[in-house]
């Protein structure tokens, strides 16, 4: 019966590394290596592939890839396949949501794919760092909904640095 393992964040822990006193430090290796022998897939998602382990990435069959900016990352994808021409690599930089490039064995040639977007959306987004964070005029700034004197905020700074925040501080920072 196949076994399909999802590995979300991958780079966090198929890293390229030889410390070798890490508790299953090699574990992932030793599956997409052998895993397929006893119908185990693994599907690597990270958004930093240059730090995933060389010996995963040389068992992978196909690859989905979406918007990627970092340079390493899209000329490690360049390496990482060596007919894959620089056009595509130059529209990697500006992928819309849900698009990606796909290449491998189940594909005759490198092509940029437009996946459906899930329905409904998942509850997720990136923190608003500006809304949270503003200033009012020159004496105060807002964090979330609680306004605050510049030397209020100096102490609060100082408490984040020293670890020194209670809950009630927490609220305004979420």
């Amino acid at each position: 019966m196949p076994f399909h393992l999802f590995l979300e964040e991958a780079h966090r822990y198929i890293q390229k590394d030889n410390d070798t006193f890490l508790l299953g430090y090699n574990i992932f290796d030793r599956i997409a290596k052998e895993g397929r022998k006893y119908g185990v897939i693994l599907d690597i998602i990270s958004q930093r592939p240059v730090e995933i382990s060389d010996t995963v990435i040389a068992q992978c069959n196909n690859f989905l890839i979406f918007k990627m900016t970092h340079p390493l990352d899209i000329k490690y994808i360049g390496e990482m396949l060596p007919n894959i021409s620089q056009d595509i690599l130059d529209k990697q930089k500006i992928l819309q949501p849900g698009m990606c490039v796909c290449f491998g064995s189940a594909f005759k040639i490198p092509m940029i794919v437009k996946l459906e977007m899930p329905n409904p959306m998942p509850y997720s987004s990136n923190c608003d760092v500006s809304g949270c964070w503003k200033m009012e005029d020159g004496n105060n700034v807002t964090l979330g909904n609680r306004s605050i004197r510049n030397d209020e905020k100096q102490d609060d700074d100082f408490k984040l640095e020293t670890g020194e925040l209670n809950m009630q501080d927490a609220e305004y920072f979420a």
